[in-house]
């Protein structure tokens, strides 16, 4: 990871979790914690500042999708199925934003 980048763990209280969301503790992949959705329709969004941003997330055989919307606008459909967990997995990456704030939702679709 470039020094210039910010690394923003699941936990962090700059990520708000509208919706039904559930913490799962073990993950050795991660700081032993992250969020699952446990409602389709919840959201989970960031807001940050910069030109560029990368999304990681876990998958294994329990999860499903998710939508991504950046500033507004629906980017890309994620899966997180997988029949073996795979940890610390790139699920989005959106290069060349113009300068400034911009905000992130990851929203649980099924």
């Amino acid at each position: 990871m470039p020094a210039n980048w910010i690394k923003v763990d699941d936990a962090s209280e700059s990520i708000t979790y509208p919706g039904k969301w559930g913490t799962w503790r073990g993950n050795p992949g991660y700081r032993r914690t992250e969020h699952y959705c446990e409602d389709e329709g919840a959201t989970a969004t960031f807001g940050f500042r910069g030109t560029r941003i990368r999304c990681y997330g876990f998958r294994r055989n329990d999860l499903g999708f998710a939508e991504i919307v950046l500033d507004g606008k629906a980017m890309d459909s994620v899966d997180c199925y997988s029949p073996r967990p795979r940890f610390h997995s790139l699920l989005f990456e959106a290069a060349d934003l113009p300068a400034g704030d911009h905000r992130i939702t990851v929203r649980c679709t099924g």
